[in-house]
């Protein structure tokens, strides 16, 4: 892997090598073009949902680039999105939605810190959070940023002056044929404001009206605010770091789409999309030998005498197949050892010298005792 280039950064495709830029550096590795692609029921399940995921990740980006704060250095932000959504969410496209690049709004993490999470649930038609607002305390055109600010801060002991709040949502675009939209899609709206006690800025001047009102006490949104999901993040910034709380998205009352594409019914489907599944390697090789080995331990059966149990039973039905399958492989190793020995005469080494030996001496006498017998010539 080379991760030095001398004309600056690259990022883009050579022949069989790809450049790209990673934690500041430069970095070059080489592509596989022929991976081995088993194609299991667990391989196209994790396909199917990363697609959505990236697309989720594309649109949450200015976001979520910076709000890991427990990220390790060898991890960009990008991978943890990938790690922490991968086993929080199932939603699952198939081949022609994720190359149109399709999105489906689903309870996504966004930031990972050791701030307090902000917990948010569905109560009726709205969504609650657990950031507290006095009793009976209203906010509408005239409250101002400050007036806001001092009531979060006053109700609240995670909270101070100075820290930020962001109010992440993320809408649901579902496909429309009419206008020639027939994949869902997802736009993406960041509020955010600092806790300021002396500011007059029109509060809803930096908020949406919807998704921050005072419901009994508690921040919440506004009744039938539409297809999505909304997320409450609480960042600190120090002279080490930014701190963050650990954030995912909360799904509106009204967001049903996700769950269609959550089913396992779209899951087979989506995996359907990719090609038929193809046994190859060691998934579809078998030796004939262990194919007749597997028939015949299905038809023996094995005598158990009436006293035994019937964990003795199971015990000797597996004791056969072992036996089988062990006589097999013994053949095999014999089959090998056979072709690779030399021939060699003789029962043994010192008992084939001698009986060379045996057999040199009575060579030579048989050819002397010829010589002997044979009549002069003449």
């Amino acid at each position: 892997m080379i991760t030095t280039f001398p004309l600056g950064f690259y990022r883009g495709r050579i022949e069989n090598m790809v450049g790209y830029v990673r934690c500041g550096r430069q970095v070059f590795r080489s592509i596989n073009d022929r991976p081995f692609n088993p194609k299991t029921d667990a391989q196209m399940r994790q396909r199917t949902k990363l697609s959505n995921i990236l697309s989720a990740y594309r649109t949450l980006s200015s976001f979520v680039r910076e709000s890991y704060q427990t990220r390790p250095p060898s991890l960009t932000a990008y991978n943890m999105f990938v790690k922490n959504n991968l086993r929080a969410t199932d939603v699952f496209l198939d081949k022609r939605e994720a190359l149109a690049k399709a999105c489906v709004v689903a309870e996504f993490n966004v930031s990972e810190g050791s701030l307090p999470t902000i917990e948010t649930k569905v109560s009726g038609d709205r969504l609650v959070t657990s950031l507290r607002l006095p009793m009976g305390f209203s906010i509408d055109e005239t409250t101002t940023l400050g007036e806001v600010s001092s009531r979060l801060v006053g109700c609240n002991a995670s909270l101070c002056y100075g820290d930020k709040i962001s109010v992440l949502y993320m809408i649901q675009v579902r496909p429309n044929e009419e206008f020639g939209s027939c994949m869902p899609h997802a736009q993406f709206k960041l509020y955010e404001f600092v806790l300021e006690g002396d500011s007059r800025i029109p509060f809803y001047t930096l908020m949406d009206e919807r998704l921050f009102r005072s419901v009994d006490g508690h921040v919440g949104t506004d009744a039938q605010v539409g297809e999505g999901a909304v997320g409450y993040a609480h960042s600190r910034r120090t002279k080490r770091c930014t701190e963050y709380s650990t954030q995912s998205l909360a799904l509106l009352p009204d967001t049903v789409l996700c769950r269609a594409y959550g089913s396992l019914r779209k899951s087979d489907k989506a995996s359907a999309s990719y090609g038929k599944k193809v046994e190859s390697g060691k998934l579809k090789v078998e030796s004939e030998e262990l194919k007749k080995d597997k028939v015949t331990v299905s038809k023996v059966v094995p005598v158990v005498c009436p006293n035994e149990t019937r964990v003795a039973s199971g015990t000797a039905g597996g004791g056969i197949a072992k036996e089988l399958l062990k006589a097999g492989r013994v053949r095999k190793l014999k089959g090998k050892k056979k072709k690779g020995k030399k021939k060699t005469k003789g029962y043994q080494k010192v008992d084939g010298l001698k009986v060379q030996r045996t057999l040199a001496s009575t060579k030579r006498n048989g050819s002397q005792g010829k010589r002997t017998n044979h009549p002069p010539a003449g």
